[in-house]
């Protein structure tokens, strides 16, 4: 017999759903999402998606650092906009 699929010695090199979604402040259902469209590498596994902890690390970076070009586009745009008005 063999063990469940989500017993750690399988998948000790994956976190589930639940665990990813915990780390990145998200649904698991987001994590889903995100390994379906190729921005978090996972495998599906007896329908349910494990992620592998690199590619949770590396999202994580490009969000923050994404939101943070963000915001300097945004604070530039209101420079802009308050030279405008001035």
């Amino acid at each position: 017999m063999q063990p469940a699929p989500n017993q750690p010695e399988l998948n000790q090199n994956f976190f589930a759903t639940r665990k990813a979604a915990k780390l990145l402040g998200c649904t698991p259902d987001y994590i889903g999402k995100l390994c379906r469209e190729g921005k978090l590498k996972g495998e599906l596994r007896e329908g349910a998606w494990w992620v592998e902890p690199s590619s949770i690390a590396a999202y994580q970076l490009k969000r923050e650092e994404d939101r943070a070009q963000r915001g300097r586009e945004l604070a530039e745009l209101r420079r802009r906009e308050t030279k405008e008005f001035q």
